[in-house]
């Protein structure tokens, strides 16, 4: 299934495929992009992977958006709502069950400016989330993770300029996954880089003024 509800300006390409079984399983793209200079390229390949719903859409916005992403395997899933003059999105995912939700503005009407998030991920069942803020700060979010039962997530908000680089290397388990999480708030500019490897990781960074 794939449905690409509104373009206004701007360049989509979407390209859904299926592994053939005796059963065949959907691959599911729904888009919602209305703006400005937006160039959207989904590719998924494998089956039920699923990029948005059909209640929840996958919105993308104005602004000079340019969103790349690419999902392989089965079962990946990814909630998006992008706003804002300048945001890049480029996500590439590869393995089983991995589930991201990026949120760059939290309603269709907000704006995220000058906004860029770049996920990574090879494994299973990998949970991230890049959550930036709506109050005009420069805010970057870089997430890489290889392995298995990862649970990154990035929270950015404020007029700051904020950035986070997270790497991580390892796997947890259903049970324990590993766990990194940064919130970065406040007007002045917040940095983080975490770079973790292992098993048994838990870490939670705050940064505010």
């Amino acid at each position: 299934k794939m449905k690409i509800t509104r373009s206004l300006k701007g360049t989509i390409f979407a390209l859904s495929m299926m592994a053939l079984s005796h059963v065949q399983a959907s691959n599911e793209i729904y888009i919602e992009q209305v703006g400005d200079n937006a160039t959207v390229t989904l590719k998924q390949a494998g089956s039920n992977n699923t990029i948005g719903s059909a209640l929840a859409p996958a919105f993308i916005g104005g602004g000079q958006n340019v969103v790349y992403v690419e999902q392989s395997g089965s079962s990946n899933q990814l909630a998006m709502l992008v706003n804002g003059a300048g945001t890049n999105v480029t996500l590439t995912i590869t393995g089983d069950s991995n589930q991201q939700t990026i949120t760059c503005g939290t309603s269709i009407s907000a704006s995220c400016s000058g906004s860029a998030i770049t996920h990574t991920i090879t494994g299973d069942n990998n949970d991230v989330q890049s959550i930036l803020g709506t109050n005009g700060g420069a805010h970057t979010s870089n997430i890489t993770v290889l392995g298995d039962y990862n649970h990154v997530t990035h929270s950015s908000s404020g007029s700051g300029a904020n950035s986070a680089t997270i790497n991580v290397t390892g796997s947890g388990s259903g049970a324990t996954p590993n766990a990194i999480t940064v919130a970065q708030s406040g007007m002045n500019t917040q940095s983080a880089t975490v770079n973790a490897s292992g098993n048994n990781i838990n870490i939670s960074i705050i940064q505010s003024d």
